[in-house]
């Protein structure tokens, strides 16, 4: 069933029983499949990478939040135990309104992520400019749910992102 909803500055519409069947077709989250200390920390942190009211956007578009279909790290801050990490999902549906949040840079092949806070820490936004598109979302419109969040470092090893 296609639902329509303003959330942050978009307008979206979106099939969240179809996006919930594709998520169940993908067997774990991109920083699962990692062996660097970014993304296996990422995968021990997850829990707390999204704060309740990402989680509720994802609970309402269908996502499930413990698989994401990319994960990288931005830049780690050793003096407070933290790791930025960026990242994104996917969900069945089209943007209706709303300023992309991926803007190329002038004279590069570069984008520059412009995402909305929701929380301290965290910001998240949506654009149609979807990559590595899982097979479950294939032959279906797809919006690309892009995301930044400060992590702890929660690995029983030294600091090494």
């Amino acid at each position: 069933m296609i639902r329509k909803e303003r959330i942050l500055r978009w307008e979206v519409e979106f099939d969240p029983e179809a996006t919930r069947e594709a998520y169940l077709q993908i067997e774990n989250g991109g920083a699962d499949g990692c062996s660097c200390g970014s993304c296996r920390n990422f995968a021990g942190a997850r829990g707390q990478a999204f704060p309740p009211s990402a989680r509720a956007i994802f609970e309402t578009l269908g996502i499930d939040y413990r698989k994401e279909r990319e994960v990288y790290l931005v830049a780690p801050d050793k003096a407070r135990g933290i790791v930025l990490n960026a990242g994104w999902f996917h969900f069945i549906g089209k943007l209706v309104s709303g300023r992309d949040a991926v803007k190329a840079l002038p004279g590069r092949k570069a984008f520059a992520p412009d995402l909305e806070p929701l929380g301290e820490g965290f910001a998240m936004g949506f654009t149609n400019q979807t990559r590595l598109t899982p097979e479950a979302f294939r032959g279906q419109p797809v919006v690309q749910v892009e995301f930044s969040t400060a992590v702890p470092w929660v690995l029983g090893e030294p600091f090494d992102p």
